[in-house]
């Protein structure tokens, strides 16, 4: 809840009671949005979304950033390149299987709230299709230390602003929802072999 620019979150042994819930209550400021970077050398870009859009930026000849409607970060070969769609950020940013930076979301139990507070979310991609066929191999045969020899290039994601929902909140769901969010990306990719 936002009242005059002040923040009030529910915490143990704060200043004021409500009697009639006995929520203890602090008021506290704000922290300062988080402050993007870009390395030199690095490609950069900024965007907005909203629930259910997407966005799209082609980091390369080769290479799409896509942060995909739910919303997951991904890269994927860019569309001139045929019969390769894999995301090549699966196989790399860990653990996989549960969350991880990838996914902003509010699944595996994280709350809207906690996504946009988890910045930057930093992630690793491939730069090809082969190196994908490769780290699919090494992860279905559990050689899952092989995959940080990969050629590969990195990732982070700050977001910088968001509009979080509550209205569609149960009972059994108070997760809330990411209505909207801008964000900044700073991508690195790796030298030619």
């Amino acid at each position: 809840m936002v009242i005059l620019g002040l923040t009030l979150f529910a915490i143990a042994g704060a200043q004021t009671t409500n009697g009639s819930t006995g929520t203890t209550l602090r008021t506290v400021k704000p922290p300062a949005p988080p402050k993007a970077e870009c390395a030199k050398g690095a490609i950069c870009f900024s965007g907005t979304v909203s629930r259910e859009s997407g966005f799209a930026w082609q980091i390369s000849p080769e290479l799409d950033f896509i942060l995909k409607p739910g919303w997951t970060i991904t890269v994927v070969p860019h569309l001139t390149t045929a019969g390769c769609t894999d995301d090549l950020s699966w196989p790399l940013t860990w653990p996989v299987q549960e969350h991880n930076g990838r996914y902003i979301d509010e699944t595996y139990g994280w709350t809207a709230e906690q996504e946009v507070d988890t910045t930057p979310r930093e992630f690793l991609f491939l730069t090809n299709c082969s190196d994908y066929k490769t780290a699919y191999d090494l992860y279905i045969k559990g050689d899952v230390g092989r995959l940080a020899a990969l050629h590969h290039g990195s990732g982070r994601l700050w977001i910088t602003n968001s509009k979080i929902s509550h209205v569609h909140d149960t009972n059994d769901n108070k997760s809330g929802e990411i209505e909207s969010m801008e964000f900044s990306v700073e991508i690195l990719l790796p030298v030619a072999k």
